[in-house]
């Protein structure tokens, strides 16, 4: 396990964070604070620091706004399709975590793996859903239960197919 950085086994980000965005401090001001407070940390590592929450902060939005798109392009479409979109965007970005990482020695593995499942069975469950709902459809039409008109064939295809 690679070394814990100062900032981190200090617990500090959030503290560097708010003393760059919100009271205006550089980052040799910052240094200076967080020594007087007495934290054995250099102005490099605070920069460091910064620049990792900037690119997670960066990463996060980015991601979010993936998803909002892909909520608001499948507005009108069945939930189930909805869910299984987000669904595989979950599943990619838990893929992309797990290609990333550098050593599996980390606090809680097995939260990893619960997700993984967890995720896998969302995907699969709602397959299961879409199918159940398509074999019920083609039943009704099979047994011609009802008629059905030109509008009612394209609202049941919509709700199918989205």
């Amino acid at each position: 396990m690679p070394p814990r950085k100062k900032a981190e086994l200090y617990d500090l980000i959030s503290y560097i964070v708010q003393l760059y965005e919100k009271e205006k401090l550089g980052f040799r001001e910052i240094e200076a604070r967080l020594r007087a407070e007495g934290y054995e940390i250099s102005k490099s590592a605070i920069h460091r620091v910064y620049k990792n929450y900037k690119e997670a902060a960066k990463e996060y939005t980015k991601k979010y706004d993936e998803i909002k798109a892909l909520l608001t392009a499948l507005k009108d479409r069945p939930t189930t399709e909805m869910m299984e979109a987000v669904t595989a965007i979950l599943a990619r970005h838990v893929i992309e975590f797990v290609k990333n990482i550098e050593s599996i020695d980390f606090e809680d593995p097995e939260s990893l793996v619960r997700v993984t499942k967890a995720v896998s069975q969302i995907s699969a469950q709602l397959q299961k859903i879409r199918e159940e709902r398509i074999e019920r459809i083609m039943e009704e039409v099979r047994q011609g239960k009802e008629q059905y008109s030109k509008d009612d064939v394209l609202k049941l295809l919509r709700e199918v197919y989205g």
